[in-house]
């Protein structure tokens, strides 16, 4: 091993570790602005949480993708993984970001598994899953999405030694603690997740444990749920993460240093503000009927469009508003409830998906210039 790869390592010796300390600090990512200018720019996506609606972000997704083609006048229609540096979601997105991002599964297999997977798992009547929320506290068990995932990644840990190794890229979903309601990413990468080893199944298990509709899962001792009730949409949590010690460009200041920020979301759906739905103030905890689930959709997608307006603002106020880019289904998926699955469903999303990719042709051609595949590529 050479002096240029040579890691460092702390060693206790007398007078040894202020002088390591030292040479950490100075060879950090952080520190060597001098790499940091010389690097492209990352670029970023977030996928939201939505259930099966979902399948509107893939469907974004493969419009984005569509266009970076024409855009960019290239002989082949891109996928994901090639035109983003870091893949974050929630819940349902946290399962297409590992599909894609970890698993390397193109948008064509990840729609097929996804309409298996609401196959597999939203199967039985309402009067069904009424009886088991209110006996056993979820609507579903989650025996389909693990036996779905689990034909895709076998016993593979989310961690990679090399998270950008074989197209891959770097992903992390965002889960929330039943007991402190504090939110917690499982990352592809970093010492952290290195130490969990936590498997691709159980990740996807618990950023989707939503109370209503999945019971929660235990790792290591700690319960979780359903990221959604945290951060449905994980843009803020992205920033902040892009600027931690375990992400993997450790950026001094995200909004100013990403190459472009895309977030993705699976329908905005119209609520009366005045109603008690939106009024009501709602926990994970004593969810006992399919209305309190209802409610706590329309909480979550409240949330959603918070944390855009509130993320939007950052970039704006930072001069950077053509970074930042966000796709999301403004009407006409209000009336497709999470967990609905069946083929008139899966229809609907993709018809109010389609029509509202033609509003939006202008802002995907825009995007579409910022995430070009990168020339290695």
């Amino acid at each position: 091993m050479n002096e240029a790869t040579r890691r460092p390592f702390l060693v206790f010796t007398p007078g040894g570790l202020v002088s390591q300390l030292t040479y950490l600090f100075h060879h950090s990512p952080k520190a060597d602005t001098a790499d940091m200018a010389s690097r492209p720019q990352p670029r970023i996506l977030c996928l939201d949480g939505g259930g099966i609606r979902g399948l509107a972000e893939i469907r974004i997704l493969k419009e984005l993708m569509l266009q970076v083609r024409l855009q960019n006048s290239l002989d082949f229609t891109p996928e994901p993984a090639q035109c983003f540096d870091y893949i974050c979601g929630t819940s349902t997105g946290g399962l297409v970001a590992v599909l894609i991002g970890r698993l390397g599964k193109t948008l064509d297999e990840c729609e097929a598994l996804f309409r298996d997977l609401g196959a597999k798992i939203f199967s039985g009547g309402s009067s069904w899953r009424t009886a088991r929320l209110v006996l056993k506290g979820s609507q579903h068990n989650s025996e389909g999405l693990a036996d779905v995932i689990r034909s895709q990644a076998g016993q593979e840990t989310l961690h990679e030694a090399d998270a950008s190794a074989g197209g891959h890229v770097p992903v992390a979903v965002v889960s929330v603690s039943k007991t402190t309601g504090d939110e917690y990413l499982f990352r592809s990468y970093g010492v952290r997740a290195a130490s969990e080893a936590c498997s691709v199944v159980d990740a996807c298990l618990a950023t989707s444990a939503a109370t209503t509709f999945f019971p929660s899962i235990t790792i290591d001792g700690v319960e979780y749920v359903d990221g959604a009730f945290g951060k449905n949409n994980p843009s803020g949590v992205v920033l902040r993460e892009l600027e931690s010690v375990e992400s993997p460009m450790r950026l001094a200041n995200a909004v100013a240093e990403v190459g472009c920020f895309v977030s993705v979301g699976a329908g905005r759906p119209t609520f009366d503000r005045e109603s008690d739905s939106f009024k009501s103030k709602i926990t994970p905890k004593g969810i006992t009927s399919i209305t309190d689930a209802a409610k706590i959709c329309v909480k979550i997608a409240t949330n959603c469009h918070r944390e855009h307006l509130d993320v939007e603002y950052r970039f704006k106020n930072a001069g950077r508003a053509e970074v930042y880019h966000r796709f999301d289904v403004d009407r006409g998926l209000e009336s497709v409830e999470l967990n609905e699955a069946d083929e008139n469903a899966l229809k609907h999303i993709a018809a109010v998906t389609k029509a509202y990719l033609k509003s939006q042709q202008s802002s995907l051609e825009q995007c579409a210039l910022m995430v070009n595949p990168r020339p290695s590529m």
